[in-house]
């Protein structure tokens, strides 16, 4: 299969695992498909899908086995860390994983608490507002753009940009796919000029935040050196709703997951969202339990993929949930709408009373 003909599968692979279940709700889906048919062939698209807690973490963690390389991927975005293999990989993580360590992220505690703060300030005298274009939107984009050392005015434009590349095509249709490239392409060449904006004036000027740090890292060959309830209550969030449902890997060579045959270049749908629902992982998969432990979930990925971000999404979401329930005493929801995206899962908007 020629590489535009893999992306082609691809989308529309997702676009009909997107059509068989409730953007908001797919958790019935999931559960049918790991009772029915754990790991399945989509012979149409040429695309492998698998469902259960083991397959999915082996398939996504064993980087023996499974590439996370995409030869249709020719930007400077698209060519990122994520899509990377080792050597290189490695290489490049080494240098960006200890500008997201813990240590780090403490230093941008205090930060990143006045940020919150102040978006729950705003709240006052409201009886209404909406948490995730009024808080949970803003609260991220701000604190990544001090982060990086961006003016948080493009705050818009990264939201824009960010919407973009983790979009799918309205549909199936060739027409759907040409616009979605199309628009996919322009983004990451906007995206990426900006950051090569940013990256010289940071060469010139350097200061405090992680692009600086990376750059001199880069330079010099260096290697960059709560309450106890709400860790929990964010763990258990990430494996109840898992933000990226889904992630995909090529097949290195022929290899068996679940009793089933995998050929070489197999592109394998790993549902990660699935996998965190697996009743023989968790018990009581489908509750809600803030008081889980263990609590092994892959929401953030396994392996040397593990998401770089993790450390500091925990502790904006411990933050952000810490300071809205010691200021609201209750928050009712008005209305929830999701985003319509098979590669992403959140919410549009979330309208609560106070």
């Amino acid at each position: 299969m020629n590489v535009v003909n893999r992306r082609q599968a691809l989308q529309r692979a997702l676009m009909n695992g997107k059509n068989k279940q409730d953007a908001y709700h797919p958790f019935p889906w999931y559960e049918s498909m790991r009772k029915e048919a754990p790991v399945t062939y989509d012979e149409d698209n040429q695309v492998w899908s698998v469902f259960l807690y083991d397959d999915v973490k082996k398939v996504i963690g064993d980087k023996e086995l499974f590439s996370s390389y995409m030869p249709e991927q020719t930007s400077s975005i698209g060519n990122s860390i994520i899509n990377m293999d080792p050597p290189r990989h490695t290489q490049i993580r080494s240098v960006v994983n200890r500008a997201f360590t813990p240590r780090v992220m403490k230093q941008w505690e205090p930060r990143i608490q006045d940020i919150a703060d102040d978006l729950i300030h705003r709240f006052h005298g409201r009886s209404e507002f909406d948490l995730v274009q009024d808080f949970s939107y803003p609260l991220p984009v701000i604190v990544i753009s001090e982060l990086l050392g961006v003016p948080s005015e493009h705050m818009d434009a990264f939201k824009t940009w960010s919407d973009i590349l983790v979009s799918t095509p309205r549909d199936g249709s060739e027409e759907a796919e040409k616009a979605f490239l199309k628009e996919r392409n322009k983004c990451e060449e906007e995206l990426a000029a900006f950051f090569a904006g940013i990256i010289e004036e940071k060469r010139k000027k350097p200061e405090q935040d992680i692009i600086s740090i990376l750059i001199k890292a880069e330079e010099t060959g260096e290697k960059l050196s709560g309450e106890e309830l709400m860790p929990q209550a964010v763990e258990e969030a990430l494996r109840f709703r898992a933000p990226a449902p889904v992630l995909r890997r090529i097949a290195k060579r022929d290899t068996e997951i679940g009793g089933h045959q995998m050929k070489e270049g197999d592109m394998v749908l790993a549902f990660v969202a699935s996998a965190n629902r697996d009743e023989a992982k968790f018990d009581r998969a489908h509750m809600f339990d803030i008081h889980r432990h263990p609590n092994p979930h892959i929401a953030f990925g396994h392996g040397i993929h593990f998401c770089l971000g993790a450390p500091l999404a925990r502790l904006e979401a411990a933050i952000a949930l810490t300071a809205l329930t010691q200021t609201f005493s209750r928050m009712e929801p008005v209305s929830i709408t999701p985003i319509e995206n098979s590669v992403i899962y959140g919410l549009k908007s979330f309208r609560v009373n106070i």
